[in-house]
């Protein structure tokens, strides 16, 4: 038999740990702010000596979590800009739904990408009022341009979908009115 504890011993051990981390909590943390730096230190050093296994875990993780991650991704990028950054997963699941999860600009069901309607870099927010599906081809074209003058050229250019894109997001007379929640 090997060494180390038995599978029953294990969970034991565990729910014990467990039980001891709960019940400790506040006195932990205390400890760990009165010892800043040397949690610090232990954390870096950690990191160090365990980078490759950290590095595997992300990767695991990333690739399970896709929308998880995307929905990461845009909502620091918001942040950074300092823009409402309010969309949800299931907000986003209800988005896909919407535009039978096919891109609202060329209609193909391609992997979709989450499209600013008005793009960060213009002042557009990650909420439900400005994210529509895109694929990647059409989001890399649509890139930070406007909308209103891009569609009308681009090469899957169509008014039903013009017009169910508009609608979705709540567009009348060329002005968004937001819904207020």
């Amino acid at each position: 038999m090997k060494s180390g504890l038995h599978n029953d011993c294990k969970k034991c051990h565990n729910f014990y740990h467990k039980q001891h981390r709960i019940e400790n909590k506040e006195r932990d943390k205390q400890w760990s702010e009165s010892n800043r730096e040397e949690v610090l230190q232990y954390k870096k050093k950690y990191r160090q000596k365990h980078k490759e296994d950290i590095k595997e875990k992300n990767k695991q993780w990333f690739s399970e979590n896709k929308g998880k991650n995307i929905s990461y991704r845009q909502k620091r990028k918001a942040l950074k800009c300092q823009l409402s950054n309010t969309l949800t997963i299931q907000q986003w699941k209800n988005i896909k739904l919407s535009f039978n999860n096919c891109c609202a600009y060329c209609g193909k069901e391609l992997p979709l990408a989450q499209e600013h309607f008005i793009a960060l870099s213009k002042g557009g927010e990650y909420t439900q009022n400005n994210i529509i599906t895109s694929c990647k081809s059409c989001n890399s074209s649509k890139s930070n341009k406007d909308f209103f003058t891009w569609y009308s050229k681009y090469k899957y250019y169509s008014k039903k979908r013009e017009k169910a894109i508009l609608k979705f997001l709540g567009y009348e007379n060329g002005e968004q009115q937001l819904k207020i929640i």
